[in-house]
């Protein structure tokens, strides 16, 4: 297991290059469970060494052109919208390889990540199923220019019923 200044260290320079080749780049959140390090409240700022606990949090303090990056973070989906990126025109940036990749885990059959914003950007996402027979993954609600780089489903217990729904765009 990787500690958090082993896991931020090994992304530094892969950062840089992926801010510098983002347009308009706001405030950088970091979202991070490893070694249960992030807490969800606004004192902590969500940087590099006092990142937030969970995406859906930093997804709500963020505005247009911000970024969230997520060195070795697993985030608990257990509910339909569990994940719901709802704020326009930021980035996600979900870091790592092979097992130690931040990922999505959902762990209900109802358990849905929702993209309900124009122009997000999601590189990296892991997707994995803690539950057998998860109804509904990833679901764009109707937005347009929404991106996906490097979109990724593991099987953990069971099958994905629809992995991907894009309904309205």
């Amino acid at each position: 297991a990787m500690n958090v200044a082993t896991i931020l260290s090994s992304i530094n320079a892969s950062l840089a290059i992926l801010l510098s080749t983002t347009a308009g780049v706001g405030t950088v959140r970091y979202v991070s469970n490893v070694g249960s390090v992030g807490a969800d409240n606004l004192s902590r700022g969500g940087a590099a060494a006092t990142p937030y606990a969970t995406i859906d949090y930093a997804v709500g303090q963020c505005t247009v052109g911000d970024t969230i990056v997520l060195p070795g973070h697993v985030e608990t989906v257990s509910t339909a919208n569990g994940l719901d990126f709802d704020v326009a025109g930021i980035k996600v940036v979900f870091l790592g390889e092979g097992d130690n990749r931040a990922s999505v885990n959902l762990t209900a059959t109802a358990a849905t990540i929702r993209i309900n914003a124009n122009n997000v950007h999601i590189v990296g996402m892991q997707v994995t199923g803690g539950i057998d027979a998860v109804a509904l993954c990833v679901d764009v609600n109707g937005k347009t220019g929404v991106r996906f780089t490097d979109l990724r489903y593991r099987d953990v217990t069971g099958q994905c019923t629809v992995f991907f729904n894009a309904a309205n765009n």
